[in-house]
């Protein structure tokens, strides 16, 4: 507060000392006067009802000689006529109360405690006594008749009176007060422009020379007092800055001249800087957002710019490696002495056979890595010396990209070579593995001819393999893809790994305990586990550790990226590691190649791997190897996981019925375009007792069915003939008897089968080729569902 008002104008401050004397000199001044007017009125007061008292003392001294309580009490009773009075008693000398006057509206019942006050007054003094009692007076004056005491006369008395004159005192206090200060006010006003207005005048002459620079300005002195005296020392100050301001006029004009000539040179040489400068910044911006690193380096061959992708591609930073040289940085030592010998001819000449050339080589990581680079290099000729720009792009993610684009391209060439020749090839090896069980079955035990037809089916079943493993592997062949439990897969096939591993090799399985729901067909996904196993069982020819674990991962888009794609997310991880030889580098590289095999001519058709690969890509899924020779290898499967309320189907097998019947009595409609394949099925059905009628077509099937009608009891139709393939004609025999029984067979691809949508679940089918055994007991058990028609069976 105070603070404030020292930073206020003197304006402020005079008036408000001003008005602060005048304020308590007025307040004291009243007070006094208060108090004194105060004072008298209560000693008027006073006297009044001691006067009073002694007037009543004077006309009851004779009711009281004679004991005339009457008289007295008329006499007390003429105090009603002042409203002020509120009660009057007379007290005896022998402390009696002997008359008394009590104003309406007074408490009667505190009278005898009064008495009692007043007799004990009485005693203590024989003068008169006055006494405030909360807002009343009381006075107590004795009566004295020839010098002895006969009574004492006690009256009380409002102050109703004396404070109106004290509240109308106060009024006219105030006022005198109020208007005192008004004028007060108005004085200072006056007072302070006196004194103020020569301090303003100056205050604004001084803000006009600061402002303006304008020393000629004068402020007005109008008195010779302490403000007269500091005026004129301004005045006789701004004379003296007047003379020295004109003096610097002149000396800067002539400066102002320098100026000119040196301002014109700088903006010359500005401008040359500025165009060197934003020459700089174009080449920094354009080397800084390269992709590709750009490294400059002096004519002694030290590196004297590193440009950001630079320090990304090389993992140095600009600060680390500017000044050291190239070679032994960033060139493997097998490239140094050649790279140092081109780089000495260069910097003589400015030429070299690498000069305006794109070349692919082997450069050098920070960590010591090698990785591969394009590379070109140009010279320009900086203060008379050659210096060399080389630029490096890091190729190998395209060389990867490459790669997978050759492999994919593998891939097709072998799936359109397999898928091409499937169907013919199926069909023709249906006969030749279903007549030579035929011809083993008519044989008798002792014929010497019953091993030829042996040889005949085991290679039939060879091919059949031999096929099945090519569609695998370039992703066609028909897979029956449902909600299983992965860990519950390899629990149901840990049996048959152990057969195939043997005894010299010990089998350990780690299988998390987290739930790993997966859609895929077990079957295929059990085929994988078996070839990765009879792998490894190679790899181990003295024994050793074959692990199988499994867990949950996620799988990041970085991931994803270097494997052809896919979606981010959970997926189940199997890892199957052996202790066995281990691979090198370029043998890794192609284990997934169609043919491609360590082991000797006869012992490997090259294509388990391949046909693990197409298998887990169909499932969409991923495989990795990693392998170190004399280390042993490691495969590390993906696959999808599906989500926590998918419902699980039990993967555990149903043991086969050996007593199952494979012989019948029903009439078989048989649909079948290559007639191989169709007097192959005639013959095999007939052979166990079934009744047979044939179709060439789908048309055909239709026509046969509507004519014997009520004859055929099951439908066994190729997917795929001429005119209406399978499925169109099932569905026109389904309007006419829609409890048919159905089974479909087919030689043909999965992407031909789901392209032309010829089979959905519900619908019995069995791929070609069909052993006669199996296709006796598909059809059986067809027969014998009764009218549950919704199991889908993938055959092998």
């Amino acid at each position: 507060m105070i603070k404030k008002f020292l930073n206020s104008s003197i304006k402020f401050k005079i008036m408000v000392v001003v008005l602060v004397t005048s304020s308590v000199v007025l307040v004291l001044a009243s007070i006094g006067f208060f108090a004194n007017e105060a004072i008298s009125f209560w000693q008027v007061e006073r006297e009044k009802l001691l006067a009073l008292a002694d007037i009543i003392g004077k006309n009851s001294s004779a009711a009281i000689t004679f004991n005339d309580n009457k008289s007295a009490a008329d006499t007390l009773e003429g105090l009603s006529l002042n409203p002020h009075i509120l009660s009057a008693y007379i007290i005896t000398k022998d402390n009696k109360l002997f008359a008394k006057y009590i104003a309406k509206g007074l408490d009667k019942d505190s009278l005898t405690h009064k008495v009692k006050d007043y007799r004990e007054l009485i005693k203590e003094s024989n003068s008169s006594t006055i006494r405030n009692l909360d807002y009343d007076i009381e006075i107590v004056k004795p009566v004295f008749l020839d010098n002895q005491l006969v009574a004492t006369i006690v009256i009380q008395s409002d102050t109703e009176e004396l404070l109106s004159k004290l509240m109308w005192l106060l009024f006219i206090v105030t006022t005198i007060m109020g208007v005192t200060l008004f004028v007060a006010y108005l004085i200072s006003l006056k007072l302070q422009r006196l004194i103020t207005d020569p301090i303003l005048h100056l205050a604004q002459t001084m803000k006009v020379v600061s402002e303006e620079k304008n020393y000629s300005v004068r402020a007005k002195k109008e008195n010779d007092d302490e403000l007269g005296v500091l005026i004129a020392g301004f005045n006789e100050m701004l004379e003296q800055i007047q003379g020295r301001d004109e003096k610097l006029k002149q000396h800067s004009k002539k400066l102002l001249d320098s100026n000119e000539r040196l301002e014109k040179e700088m903006a010359e040489r500005k401008q040359v800087e500025e165009s060197l400068r934003e020459s700089e910044e174009k080449f920094r911006n354009l080397a800084a957002s390269a992709q590709d690193a750009i490294i400059m380096m002096d004519n002694d061959g030290k590196i004297s710019y590193f440009n950001e992708a630079a320090e990304r591609i090389f993992g140095y930073t600009s600060q680390e490696i500017i000044g050291g040289k190239i070679h032994s940085c960033l060139i493997p030592e097998k490239y140094r002495q050649d790279f140092e010998n081109g780089f000495s001819y260069f910097k003589e000449k400015g030429l070299g056979p690498l000069i305006g050339k794109i070349i692919e080589l082997n450069a050098l990581r920070r960590d010591g890595t090698e990785f591969q680079v394009e590379f070109s290099i140009s010279g320009v000729k900086i203060k008379g010396k050659w210096e060399a720009i080389g630029i490096f792009r890091d190729v190998t993610e395209r060389k990867k990209l490459e790669d997978q684009l050759r492999q994919s391209q593998k891939m097709e060439v072998v799936g359109q070579l397999a898928g091409g020749v499937a169907h013919d090839f199926n069909n023709i090896l249906t006969a030749i593995i279903g007549y030579g069980e035929i011809l083993k079955t008519k044989m008798g035990e002792n014929n010497p001819l019953k091993d030829y037809a042996t040889q005949v089916v085991t290679s039939g079943k060879r091919a059949a393999d031999l096929t099945h493993s090519l569609l695998a592997f370039s992703r066609k062949q028909i897979i029956n893809s449902k909600p299983v439990n992965l860990n519950e897969i390899i629990n149901n096939v840990k049996k048959l790994l152990l057969r195939v591993i043997g005894e010299d090799v010990e089998l350990k399985t780690i299988l998390t305990d987290k739930s790993l729901n997966i859609k895929a067909d077990s079957v295929q996904i059990e085929q994988v586990l078996m070839n990765l196993a009879t792998n490894a069982r190679h790899a181990m020819p003295k024994g050793g550790h074959l692990i199988i674990s499994t867990g949950l991962v996620e799988l990041d888009k970085k991931f994803l990226k270097k494997h052809d794609g896919g979606e981010p997310g959970m997926y189940a991880l199997v890892s199957v590691s052996d202790t066995g030889a281990g691979m090198d580098e370029k043998t890794k590289e192609r284990i997934f190649e169609p043919f491609f095999t360590t082991k000797e001519v006869g012992k490997g058709t090259g294509l388990g791997l391949s046909m693990v690969y197409g298998t887990i890509k169909q499932h969409n899924g991923y495989i990795n190897c990693y392998s170190e020779l004399n280390k042993g290898t490691t495969f590390k499967i993906y696959l999808p996981i599906l989500g926590s309320n998918t419902e699980v189907l039990n993967t555990q097998s149903e043991p086969s019925n050996p007593q199952l019947l494979t012989s019948g009595t029903e009439t078989v409609l048989v649909a079948e375009d290559y007639a191989g394949v169709r007097e192959l099925t005639k013959s095999v059905l007939e052979e166990s007792g079934y009744k047979v009628m044939e179709a060439v077509d789908g048309e055909d099937a239709i026509k046969r069915f509507t004519e014997n009608k009520d004859k055929i009891q099951l439908l066994l139709f190729d997917l795929i003939m001429p005119k209406k393939n399978g499925k169109e004609a099932y569905e026109e025999i389904k309007k006419i008897c829609p409890d048919i029984k159905a089974i479909f067979t087919s030689g043909y691809t999965a992407d031909i089968i789901h392209e032309k949508d010829l089979l959905k679940e519900g619908l019995h089918f069995v791929s070609k080729p069909i052993l006669p055994s199996e296709l006796l007991r598909k059809v059986r058990e067809v027969l014998d569902k009764g009218s549950e028609k919704s199991i889908a069976v993938s055959g092998q």
